[in-house]
């Protein structure tokens, strides 16, 4: 008797389950430093970054239709709009309540984790 062929086994490849375009992420963090560093890690990981020191520069990024940001990582505690009042805007607001955002601190104040 002739051996029967073995049917090849497809492996699922893992690049199938990668977005077809790099996430838009908007980072806001007012200390420059801070910006810098995480913005290199993340435009190291292959996510398109715009980095900006304020919540109303957030905002005005984020309202402008044109920008389509996927995800806003945000730090807490800011002078003027802080990253709370940033999160309260964008979830009140029609075409940008379905962003997620990640709030960040340096902070390690238990009031700050329990605000956000």
């Amino acid at each position: 008797p002739q051996p029967q062929p073995q049917p090849q086994a497809h492996g699922v490849r893992w690049e199938k389950f990668l977005p077809l375009r790099s996430l838009k992420v908007l980072l806001v963090e007012n200390d420059d430093s801070t910006r810098h560093v995480v913005s290199a890690l993340l435009r190291n990981c292959s996510y398109e970054v715009t980095a900006v020191s304020n919540s109303l520069e957030a905002w005005r990024i984020l309202v402008d239709l044109n920008n389509q940001i996927d995800l806003v990582l945000t730090e807490v505690v800011m002078p003027g709009l802080s990253g709370i009042g940033l999160l309260s805007k964008i979830m009140s607001h029609k075409s940008c309540q379905n962003t997620p955002v990640i709030m960040m601190s340096s902070h390690d104040s238990m009031g700050i984790v329990l605000k956000c």
